[in-house]
């Protein structure tokens, strides 16, 4: 819990004292401090339970998993599944308005249909990448150029859903790797991507902590967090409703 908190504080103590091209410069490290301090807090809930994962790959299945149980709000647990010439949607709507040269953020429907884009192509992104990893090859030992429909299914289904957290990880590979200058634009809007992170984060973050406030009780989570003062008022609110459920 303490590595999912004090990453997250990160996120906030960058949105409140850097501005201009400092908050520009930092946006590729937003992705990968959002999604660790969400995977930090969720492994803290998977220990509590007793049932631990070791890659970040089960880890993000387990996450789809708990979407698909209704274990987190309607509004993120968004998924994407099948093989990839039959991606279907769950929990949100494709209208076709998919591009980002029109994306209207206070239209649901564009919205809604800028987060399929990135579902889909986040989707195919772990699907190609399982496809290499299976090796399919020919009778005569050749990689194979087309895989069948049921080979397909089988990448499909070893790769599991694709969720909210699949699409902060691949952005995180891509900060770090792939397309560094991309986040570096002029046309970034760096102070909306930290807010919004944060508040992706923040509410993770909530949700797992209850789940492990349900096993470990109340005491036991405050007892943590005092032990390590992190001087972070989202977090002591979140406490604070914690304390009121239970």
């Amino acid at each position: 819990m303490v590595n999912g908190w004090s990453t997250e504080k990160m996120i906030k103590v960058n949105k409140e004292n850097l501005d201009g091209d400092a908050l520009l410069q930092a946006v590729h490290w937003v992705f990968p401090q959002a999604y660790y301090s969400i995977y930090a807090c969720l492994q803290a809930y998977l220990k509590a339970k007793g049932a631990p994962h070791e890659t970040h790959a089960s880890v993000r299945k387990e996450f789809a998993k708990f979407a698909e149980q209704g274990k987190y709000p309607d509004l993120i647990s968004f998924l994407a599944k099948v093989e990839r010439y039959s991606i279907v949607f769950e929990n949100i709507k494709d209208y076709g308005k998919g591009s980002s040269i029109s994306l209207d953020i206070d239209d649901e429907e564009s919205v809604e249909s800028m987060i399929c884009s990135f579902l889909r192509a986040t989707r195919k992104y772990f699907l190609d990448e399982m496809r290499e990893k299976r090796n399919f090859t020919t009778k005569s030992g050749n990689k194979k150029e087309r895989l069948s429909e049921e080979e397909r299914k089988d990448v499909s289904s070893s790769v599991g859903p694709t969720s909210l957290i699949d699409l902060i990880y691949r952005k995180r590979i891509k900060s770090n790797y792939d397309e560094i200058d991309t986040f570096h634009s002029d046309d970034i809007d760096a102070m909306g991507i930290h807010k919004s992170l944060r508040k992706i984060t923040s509410c993770l973050n909530f949700v797992h902590e209850v789940y492990v406030a349900s096993i470990m009780r109340y005491n036991w989570l405050h007892g943590v967090y005092t032990s390590h003062p992190l001087e972070y008022g989202r977090l002591d609110k979140r406490m604070d409703f914690i304390e009121d459920i239970f």
